[in-house]
């Protein structure tokens, strides 16, 4: 049994143990990494940059931005003539603070809309230009110790995805209140696994990239996800055929809206680009779902969930699943904790970790 519905009005939910897909890829992959590092938030501490992450959240803003500029540019005909604002008042959501005096510091988004609308430029310049300005206020600065991942090489991926996005084709989802673009959801699980064991709530919850709707067919809609990824091939776009994230999100948007959905499209964005300026730098492809694979994301969430629940107490007895240590083409961080005797992994465990907690649903803006 397995049931994922939004909380009903005033229903708190807060109370009980939540997973985001982080986490549940992270405990499946190896229960002692997944359950310190996402469990307890525990790891150790480092000067290093996460540059592959920053430059991803850097990047995704921009993609936040552009889908905003899809609406507003055109919108119009789908939406009406109110569309126009309703993009600016959410991109006032996504991009703009709340200052200690209680006004808002719209400066981003004014900067954004000024550059979209100037008259004296072309509509290609402008999307390009006012895309830029997002990454360029992102704050994102260069590491000298990464050449990969320049501000100057996203600015070259980001003109790359201006050019390929299709404009006015799919735009996002919009309803009386609802803007398909950075969309939190948030949903109570309730699952038991046999007969003889409990029933268990818990929460999943994230953030889907959009929602999106053909401007010829609203009835369906479907979830739009951007990657990128140092390299960009046959084998990274055959993993979304059976992905586990791909098929949870496509199930919580769809229950945020009320709507059926089980068609996503993935857009892959190369960092830097290639070489050779082929177009596969920037790759859209498209995965449907069907009723039996959502079966398998539910099973593979009870399973997950309930490893998680069994060595959340007893973090140190955690399997290691050592299949993983050289993940990502790097050594885990966690290897000098997992290699020490039992009673030294205790004391690293409590003296030597440091808590770093995050949150998919974490607001980086005020409304």
């Amino acid at each position: 049994m397995f049931i994922a519905t939004v909380p009903a009005v005033g229903e708190d939910t807060s109370h009980l143990p939540a997973f985001d897909f982080t986490k549940l890829s992270a405990v499946n992959t190896c229960p002692k990494w997944g359950v310190i590092r996402y469990g307890h938030h525990k790891t150790f501490a480092t000067k290093n940059r996460a540059m592959a992450l920053e430059a991803g959240e850097s990047c995704h803003q921009v993609f936040s931005a552009v889908r905003c500029a899809d609406l507003f540019l055109y919108g119009e005909q789908l939406y009406g003539p109110e569309i126009k604002a309703r993009a600016v008042k959410h991109m006032h959501r996504l991009f703009d603070r709340r200052l200690p005096s209680g006004l808002l510091d719209t400066h981003r988004t004014d900067g954004w809309v000024t550059r979209l609308t100037d008259h004296n430029e072309d509509e290609r310049t402008n999307l390009i230009v006012s895309s830029l300005y997002i990454l360029e206020t992102t704050g994102y600065v260069d590491d000298p110790y990464d050449k990969r991942r320049t501000l100057d090489k996203l600015s070259e991926a980001i003109i790359a995805y201006v050019d390929r996005y299709e404009f006015g084709v799919s735009l996002p989802y919009v309803t009386e209140n609802f803007v398909g673009i950075e969309v939190p959801f948030d949903l109570l699980v309730t699952y038991r696994t046999s007969e003889n064991t409990p029933i268990r709530k818990c929460r999943f919850y994230g953030r889907v990239d959009g929602v999106h709707a053909f401007r010829n067919d609203l009835t369906n809609p479907i979830i739009e996800e951007n990657k990128t990824a140092s390299r960009i091939n046959d084998a990274w776009e055959m993993s979304f055929e059976m992905s586990h994230q791909v098929t949870g999100y496509i199930a919580s948007a769809a229950a945020n809206i009320g709507h059926p959905i089980n068609m996503a499209r993935i857009r892959g964005l190369s960092i830097p680009q290639p070489r050779m300026h082929d177009g596969n730098g920037v790759v859209n492809i498209t995965v449907t779902r069907r009723e039996h694979q959502f079966q398998q994301w539910a099973e593979w969430f009870m399973h997950t969930a309930d490893l998680f629940f069994e060595y959340i107490d007893k973090p140190i007895d955690s399997p290691t699943y050592t299949v993983a240590c050289n993940r990502y083409f790097r050594p885990c961080s966690f290897i000098p904790l997992c290699a020490s005797p039992y009673d030294e992994q205790v004391a690293m465990f409590n003296d030597d970790m440091v808590i770093d907690a995050w949150s998919p649903l974490d607001e980086k803006s005020s409304d």
